[in-house]
């Protein structure tokens, strides 16, 4: 990775859980990614978390490659992705979480996708080998509906996944008012192509999600974008509050039963044997939606923190 000169690609890893060395294990694959590249890496996390993320592998010179901001305790990863944002200073700027690591061609391929015309660019996502069944209940629930496509063109498409995508700088600028309370990227891209941008699935793009998954942690995390979910539905007028409500209890039989059709036929005994953690995660989510329809989105949406060298 070579900073010297404009930045030509600004990379904000959002690590709103942590453990098991994950932002240090992403960091370095993000690092490698960007080899030869004009690059800025910038790791933001809430505040509460504690001290800097120690070196993978016992590499002192990580931590110099990238640039770790703080942001307001229980902030969430959209939030933390709008910290970042805020300080990025590249044309281009991808997004992704601790919990994933991406393959050598990712940065290069965002990259192409965007000069060939795309506004936003995302790749697929698929499940590192060294995973658990809770690691593959969340896989399943966020991530089915956006695996890799073996030998796929770059096409466009209506929805792209936050966590694996890079932005045109001066898009993400033209609806700043979409990222008040964060990177959401359901509303940020659906402002985007209202704006008459492309959304581009990029081949050879593809990160892994790695975890790790602690159960308390995701499930407070769950429940708090359902909640914000709730509270943008019936804010916008998708859906009364009424409907949020009766429909809960049927929320996660409903996504179980999607992720079943999407699977693939390798995928049949990590379903199965992650089948207890897709449904509690997808408890915790239609209860939060269904407190947000009520009461609201209840997220600070204050983003500051300290630049840490």
């Amino acid at each position: 990775m070579n900073v010297a000169g404009d930045v030509e690609l600004s990379i904000v890893i959002g690590s709103s859980i942590e453990g098991g060395g994950a932002v240090a294990t992403c960091v370095a694959s993000v690092a490698a990614a960007c080899a030869g590249l004009r690059a800025e890496i910038i790791v933001v996390e809430p505040s509460a978390t504690g001290s800097a993320p120690s070196s993978a592998g016992g590499d002192a010179d990580l931590q110099d490659s990238y640039t770790l901001l703080r942001a307001p305790a229980n902030s969430l990863t959209p939030q933390l992705w709008a910290r970042g944002l805020a300080a990025c200073r590249g044309p281009v700027v991808a997004f992704t979480i601790a919990q994933c690591v991406v393959e050598r061609h990712w940065a290069r391929a965002l990259l192409d996708a965007v000069a060939a015309g795309a506004t936003v660019a995302g790749g697929g996502l698929e499940l590192h080998a060294d995973t658990y069944p809770a690691d593959w209940g969340i896989f399943f629930l966020r991530y089915s509906a956006f695996r890799s496509e073996v030998d796929s063109p770059s096409r466009g498409v209506a929805d792209l996944p936050g966590d694996n995508s890079a932005y045109r700088r001066d898009a993400l600028d033209r609806c700043a008012d979409a990222l008040r309370d964060g990177l959401w990227e359901i509303d940020v891209n659906r402002r985007i192509l209202a704006n008459g941008g492309r959304l581009v699935r990029a081949s050879n793009a593809t990160i892994r999600f790695r975890g790790p998954t602690p159960f308390g942690p995701m499930m407070r995390q769950r429940f708090a974008h359902g909640r914000h979910s709730g509270a943008t539905r019936v804010a916008a007028g998708v859906r009364p509050k009424w409907q949020v409500i009766l429909a809960a209890p049927l929320v996660p039989l409903v996504m179980a039963s999607r992720i079943a059709r999407r699977a693939r036929r390798a995928d049949r005994r990590r379903l199965i044997l992650s089948l207890p953690w897709i449904l509690a995660f997808a408890s915790a989510w239609s209860a939060g939606e269904a407190c947000g329809a009520v009461a609201g989105a209840g997220l600070s949406t204050a983003f500051s923190g300290a630049r840490v060298s």
